[in-house]
């Protein structure tokens, strides 16, 4: 056999033969994987847009007597009751006249955000006129408010008993209002004088009381 033949036919040349086909695969398969991680199809990608959300604070002024809110159609009301120039139930003869007192007749309170300065006054009053009413005039009422509490650094004050008239009187200035525990408030009192014109019947006055903030 010829030396060609013979090494055709070796089992060892068949071997490294197919040794080295596999060498030829492994390398193909990975450049094969190479380029599958190099791909732009596989890159990693991000993007980026924007929402918003949006609120009015709105201010709160809330001006209340007795805690409840109070109207025309549903005022507070204080009845003095039974009086004379003579001061049954309680009245005090002072000058011929029969004084009737009513200290924390009703409360009031203003909570304001933001915080204010405030004055209360009563706007107008009036006296009604009814059947069989009283002739008692609209002065003999009067009427003061007091300051309980205020925010700090408030140097509100009380002007003092107030008689009724058709006019606007401030009763209470420089209130600063708060809400919570800043919150303004004081006592309503009331005082009313009875003399010997008075004739009998009902008398009732009403009276519009007005916060403003400064």
């Amino acid at each position: 056999m010829s030396g060609r033949g013979r090494l055709a036919a070796s089992p060892f040349f068949r071997v490294r033969h197919m040794f080295k086909f596999k060498i030829v695969g492994r390398a193909l398969a990975t450049v094969a994987t190479i380029a599958v991680l190099a791909s732009p199809e596989a890159a990693a990608q991000t993007d980026s847009n924007w929402v918003s959300a949006t609120a009015t604070v709105s201010s709160v002024f809330d001006f209340r007597i007795d805690g409840a809110d109070w109207s025309r159609l549903d005022p507070a009301v204080y009845d003095f009751g039974s009086v004379s120039h003579t001061g049954m139930n309680g009245g005090v003869i002072i000058a011929g006249r029969a004084y009737y007192t009513a200290n924390g007749a009703f409360t009031w309170s203003v909570e304001s955000a933001p915080r204010r300065t405030v004055d209360v006054s009563f706007q107008n009053a009036t006296k009604l006129v009814e059947p069989a009413a009283g002739a008692m005039d609209l002065d003999q009422l009067a009427i003061r408010l007091t300051i309980t509490a205020q925010a700090s650094g408030g140097v509100g004050t009380s002007t003092g008993l107030t008689a009724l008239s058709t006019g606007k009187e401030v009763l209470v200035d420089d209130v600063l209002c708060g809400v919570g525990s800043s919150t303004g408030s004081g006592n309503i009192d009331l005082e009313l004088y009875v003399d010997g014109n008075d004739r009998q019947g009902v008398n009732t006055w009403e009276i519009e009381l007005v916060a403003e903030g400064i």
